[in-house]
């Protein structure tokens, strides 16, 4: 068994960011084949009654195909990307990444924040990290 190669790319959407985990072995073997699987990760991670069409509701992909991390991040990397151009076209632009207000003013339990100025600092490094422009476009390859 073991068809997906112990490796479980999890993708959340709402905050751009994944994470790459590995299962367990007896589970593989518990629930055999792709779609056993499959049909456990779905019901352990998805909240008890949630609504299927909500965005809390997790869809799960079972390729069965081998994988590296690196590959798997590299697939990460370019939904991210896709989610981007995507909300480009449909107009975000870059006043739109943004925090929110709250995060601007001090924190009462550590008496620290973020001015709008390190914000700005550090969003056109996550850009450049990204790969993308300073305007936060993907760079044309």
């Amino acid at each position: 068994m073991y068809g997906f190669y112990g490796w479980i790319l999890k993708i959340d959407l709402s905050k751009e960011r994944f994470d790459i985990t590995t299962i367990d072995e007896k589970i593989c073997y518990r629930y055999l084949g792709g779609k056993g699987l499959a049909s456990y990760l779905l019901y352990t991670l998805n909240p008890e009654g949630v609504d299927p069409l909500s965005t809390a509701n997790r869809m799960i992909f079972a390729t069965g195909l081998k994988e590296s991390k690196e590959s798997l991040q590299k697939r990460a990397t370019e939904i991210t990307d896709l989610i981007r151009c995507f909300n480009i076209r449909e107009g975000l632009r870059p006043k739109d990444d943004n925090l929110p207000e709250r995060l601007y003013k001090k924190s009462h339990k550590t008496n620290s924040g973020i001015t709008k100025d390190e914000f700005k600092v550090m969003l056109k490094d996550y850009y450049n990290l990204r790969g993308w422009n300073q305007n936060g476009l993907l760079k044309v390859k």
